[in-house]
């Protein structure tokens, strides 16, 4: 294993399962130092993000916002504290190359590819990315840290190559099991069974098997942006009439989430699920002027404005406008994208608790107070 200095030494928990609770009513909220976007964010707070050129790690407990050096790029944390991205070496001219670097210092290389680069990374040390092939085409894989040597590349939904050259997949999310979502290339079909063109479909991969998920009814092209450790997936999918809207999928299930405006004219995007099932993205809205604005949503039973439940006594209540919730730890932390309305052209990244985080704990806390986590679905 490399060494790296200590990014920033806090104490942080294993890795969490949560039980199925009411969604949040109120939320507290903080603007995070020098990030303009936020990427992921674990129980305990930490946050990685980026102001579009450089990366940050940002822990709450402590107020601390650590930047990385230009050579690193960041993609995701797990409640472990540890944080995915790629290392460059730039003195000796080396390709930026896949790592996962450790809260209380040090990295490790994942892979002998060169020309690779990590996002999302479970609990259980499941990671996965983006790597170079043979042809130096970018491919999407996934490691495990038990494992690093090996880069398992997951292809495509493509078994005929008729109308792609060279078709590629995109890996936005991984749980605990291994188990994959994203968006692949994928051939259309007409009523006899030839194939007349390409799309993108979301796909679900496992063990080497990669599964067409399919779209809303009547849409064209889907992507699956996260999943859950019971297998619960969310993405976005073109609809019948040409919106495109948030999904959730359970099981062959494909739920319409719609929108904040309750207009099926409007788009939606469902980014991240945890696994008491709330979901955030971001969803179109209506202004009074006519206009449309996109806004941040949570969702459990039903999908709400997230900055309509920011505590009226927080300092930022009513001067901000969340755009976007990129992701969602187990116990309900939230971070958004968003802007001051003083200043709406200038980019921030909030993060947003839950008030009641009893309410909110994860399945291992609720399992200390003696209660049984729920059985996972079928």
């Amino acid at each position: 294993m490399s060494q790296h200095p200590c990014l920033y030494c806090c104490a942080v928990m294993a890795g969490c399962l949560c039980a199925p609770l009411q969604a949040a009513d109120h939320y507290s909220i903080t603007e995070i130092p020098q990030i303009a976007h936020a990427i992921a964010v674990n129980r305990s707070g930490v946050v990685v993000g980026s102001n579009g050129q450089d990366y940050f790690v940002y822990v709450h407990s402590s107020g601390v916002v650590n930047q990385m050096a230009h050579t690193f790029v960041l993609g995701g944390v797990n409640d472990r504290g540890q944080i995915s991205g790629a290392v460059i070496d730039l003195s000796a001219q080396q390709e930026p190359q896949a790592a996962v670097w450790n809260l209380s210092g040090g990295y490790q290389l994942l892979g002998p590819q060169p020309l690779s680069e990590a996002g999302a990374i479970s609990n259980s040390g499941f990671v996965i990315g983006d790597a170079a092939d043979f042809h130096e085409n970018s491919q999407a894989v996934v490691w495990r840290l038990s494992d690093p040597g090996t880069t398992r590349f997951l292809g495509s939904l493509v078994r005929d190559q008729l109308f792609f050259f060279d078709p590629t997949a995109t890996a936005n999310a991984v749980n605990d099991q291994g188990v994959v979502v994203g968006s692949s290339d994928a051939a259309v079909f007409d009523s006899q069974g030839n194939e007349i063109g390409g799309t993108t479909h979301a796909f679900r991969w496992q063990n080497g098997t990669m599964v067409d998920l399919g779209t809303l009814p009547g849409g064209g092209a889907s992507g699956a942006n996260g999943i859950n450790d019971d297998g619960q997936i969310v993405g976005e999918s073109d609809t019948a009439n040409g919106a495109s809207h948030a999904f959730l999928l359970k099981g062959s299930r494909f739920e319409d989430l719609g929108d904040l405006a309750d207009d099926p004219r409007l788009n939606s995007d469902a980014d991240a699920i945890n696994d008491r099932s709330e979901i955030v993205g971001w969803s179109q809205v209506r202004l009074a002027d006519g206009t449309l604005a996109q806004r941040a949503f949570v969702r459990n039973a039903r999908m709400r404005e997230l900055q309509s439940l920011i505590e009226s006594r927080s300092p930022l209540s009513g001067s901000v406008t969340l755009t976007e919730a990129t992701a969602i730890s187990c116990n309900g932390w939230i971070v958004a994208d968003g802007f001051d309305n003083s200043a709406p052209a200038v980019s921030h990244a909030y993060l947003l608790i839950p008030r009641d985080e009893r309410q909110n704990g994860c399945r291992e806390d609720r399992a200390r107070e003696g209660h049984q986590a729920p059985e996972r679905e079928r």
